[in-house]
């Protein structure tokens, strides 16, 4: 069994998402840390012999973020204005500086999307648009993506299949390394060139070129072909987009 990848900022990242989830103590940190990593690895039958539970003990500790490296970790987080503490010794929490940035915003809707659209009635959302425009090629852009990542998940749930080799890995190091593959084949950089791609076909959309941002007035005809093809999605999403926003926006005001 390989040691396993960690991404790129591994430790800083499981840090921020420790703080993501409220204010804490370096010792409090570690702890949770080391609490998701062995979510991550135990479940029952993950392993069958010595061997394999010894291997997995070493990936568990490759992963556990250690309570010197945290405490570097904050010290510089503190420095660059990322974290904040009310006053000395109290606990870390996130600055309006990093709940900020795309990848972490990103990562809580990305959170909550999926929890709230959990409730939503699995039925059609909406009827094929009869009009081209930018209803149809959302609607046909919609059912390839969706296509596309339901093939991904399908893979991911596969543990046979010709991309992961899962069948001889203990069910845990499985699991690991189904997450592994849906982060990457599931990429939202791609999607957007795929769109653009898209866009530019004369039969779906137009032949100009699609810049990679949108003014306000062509943001606001998109959203409303969106609002109109996928109405009950668009509504919760943009609830929980507002929520998030609001409470950015809001997050300041605690840092005084």
């Amino acid at each position: 069994m390989k040691p396993i990848r960690l991404p790129e900022n591994y430790t800083e990242r499981m840090v921020l998402e420790s703080l993501q989830r409220g204010p804490k103590f370096p010792f409090e940190i570690e702890r949770d840390i080391q609490e998701k990593v062995d979510e991550a690895y135990d479940a029952p039958n993950s392993f069958n012999d010595v061997t394999q539970r010894d291997e997995i003990e070493k990936r568990k500790k490759q992963e556990y973020v250690q309570i010197a490296e945290i405490h570097r970790i904050l010290k510089r987080l503190l420095k660059e204005g990322k974290i904040k503490q009310s006053r000395r010794y109290d606990r870390y929490s996130l600055s309006f500086k990093i709940l900020s940035e795309p990848w972490l915003s990103g990562e809580i809707f990305s959170y909550r999307a999926m929890r709230d659209l959990d409730g939503l009635e699995l039925r059609p959302i909406v009827q094929p648009p009869t009009s081209g425009g930018k209803d149809a090629f959302l609607y046909y852009y919609a059912n390839v993506i969706g296509a596309y990542v339901i093939y991904c998940i399908l893979q991911g749930f596969f543990p046979d299949g010709p991309f992961l080799c899962k069948k001889n890995q203990p069910a845990n190091i499985r699991r690991a390394l189904t997450k592994e593959w849906l982060e990457n084949s599931v990429n939202g950089f791609d999607m957007l060139h795929l769109f653009k791609t898209y866009h530019q076909s004369p039969n779906l959309g137009s032949t100009n070129k699609m810049a990679l941002e949108l003014s306000i007035d062509d943001y606001n005809e998109w959203m409303a072909s969106y609002r109109k093809v996928f109405a009950a999605i668009e509504s919760r999403l943009s609830a929980l987009l507002s929520d998030i926003e609001e409470r950015i926006t809001k997050y300041p005001q605690r840092d005084e």
